[in-house]
């Protein structure tokens, strides 16, 4: 099991809310730990996606250029 500690903060309960929404979690904690696992993985994805697209072929018709990842925070 992680290394887990008992903090307290202040939340933005409506914030929270949208986001167990959006992620099909129930409880805070959930939410909290979900949202804080895609922040992380979220470098991992992009090198992926770069490493795909540094592949020599026509992507044309593949990838619509449109929703190409430009930047860490595009890749989501």
């Amino acid at each position: 099991m992680p290394d887990q500690r008992k903090t307290v903060i202040d939340l933005d309960e409506e914030l929270l809310d949208r986001a167990r929404r959006e992620l099909g979690t129930s409880t805070k904690e959930e939410t909290i730990h979900e949202a804080l696992r895609i922040v992380a993985e979220r470098g991992g994805r992009l090198a992926a996606v770069q490493e795909l697209m540094s592949i020599d072929r026509d992507w044309d018709g593949i990838v619509d250029d449109g929703n190409t990842p430009t930047s860490d925070r595009d890749a989501m």
